[in-house]
């Protein structure tokens, strides 16, 4: 693991529970991928799908595929196939898992590629499907962000 990651992640394999650590490498993997240090990204997630699949920890498996789908596409902007392979995958999971703000921000990342190749109509759906499910957190920023997606799609989300 890297320094910044050991420096900010809980001290918890020393005593054996390292519970939660793939929440903290996703949240950090996407951290690194936005401030444009891809290949730190990648090894975090890298890390953290390790561990999803060593440990059973699998809540935030979605999380780490979108991210990693960021991390594909930050490092390759003209080769987007893996990137829209990780969304669609990342979608899959949080969508089996009934995690519906995962499947949210998975919807909302494969639409921003999928837009960008002017498939509008698959974007405007798969976010639709996610917004929808939500009754509140509307002042929330991921569902304020998928609302400003999806009107700029031509949708009419509610909330």
């Amino acid at each position: 693991m890297s320094q910044s990651a050991q420096a900010t992640t809980p001290r918890s394999d020393a005593t054996g529970t390292a519970m939660g650590r793939s929440f903290y490498l996703a949240l950090l993997a996407d951290i690194h991928c936005r401030v444009g240090k891809a290949d730190e990204s990648r090894r975090l997630v890298a890390e953290g799908l390790e561990r999803a699949e060593r440990g059973g920890e699998r809540f935030w498996h979605a999380e780490l595929y979108r991210v990693k789908g960021d991390e594909c596409l930050a490092r390759s902007p003209a080769d987007p196939a893996e990137a829209e392979f990780c969304y669609r995958r990342a979608l899959e999971i949080a969508r089996t898992q009934k995690a519906k703000l995962l499947e949210l921000r998975a919807a909302m990342s494969l639409g921003r590629l999928l837009q960008e190749r002017d498939e509008d109509g698959e974007a405007r759906g798969l976010l639709a499907d996610a917004y929808t499910w939500f009754s509140e957190g509307f002042d929330t920023t991921d569902l304020q962000r998928a609302k400003a997606s999806l009107a700029e799609l031509g949708g009419s989300p509610r909330g």
